[in-house]
């Protein structure tokens, strides 16, 4: 954690002059003293949402669009079965594929998304 989360940071921060903000979802393992620790030496900004609410969350949708595209992936190359290496191999490559114009879209999507969920009261939206 100490090597990745800063690497990571660093490597985003070459492309994007942009303040380092974490966004935490509730998942155990972002909570954890080590990581919590990393996080306030990294200076990032800590921006939490509650647990399990993926319309506020983009990243739910960039994991949505992989998986639609990993199930057409293996129906077009007849993949009945395969490897956990293979697998990962797969995930990996087609989310390395993925247009950045889709990525930009969806995180610039957040505004609208926001505005529509407090215009339903906090009521899922369809994405």
């Amino acid at each position: 954690m100490k090597k990745e989360f800063p690497a990571v940071f660093q490597k985003c921060e070459a492309t994007h002059n942009t303040p380092r903000i974490f966004l935490q979802d509730g998942d155990p393992s972002q909570n954890s003293k080590k990581a919590i620790k990393t996080l306030s030496r990294m200076d990032a900004t800590i921006f939490k949402i509650p647990p399990r609410s993926p319309d506020l969350n983009p990243i739910e949708n960039i994991f949505k669009l992989l998986g639609h595209q990993l199930k057409y992936n293996a129906i077009e190359n007849n993949i009945e079965f395969e490897t956990l290496r293979a697998f990962r191999s797969r995930v990996v490559t087609t989310l390395l594929q993925m247009p950045r114009a889709i990525i930009d879209k969806t995180i610039a999507s957040m505004g609208k998304r926001i505005d529509e969920i407090i215009r339903r009261k906090g009521e899922r939206l369809k994405y």
